[in-house]
């Protein structure tokens, strides 16, 4: 799963050189974490997981 996901993302530099191709000039990179969500047991990881909606990995292949 973690290689399906990395694969669905651009490269820093590749993002970089695109917006400079697009007429955009001075460019600053901060790198941001996502936080995950936790949760307190299985039932509640499977209803949220259940009630998502559109492109998932989860559901790559199925």
């Amino acid at each position: 799963m973690k290689r399906e996901f990395l694969s669905r993302r651009f490269d820093s530099e590749q993002v970089e050189q695109a917006l400079e191709s697009s007429g955009f000039g001075w460019l600053k990179m901060f790198h941001l974490w996502e936080t995950k969500r936790v949760n307190n047991d299985f039932e509640e990881l499977n209803k949220d997981l259940t009630l998502r909606t559109g492109r998932s990995i989860l559901h790559e292949g199925m």
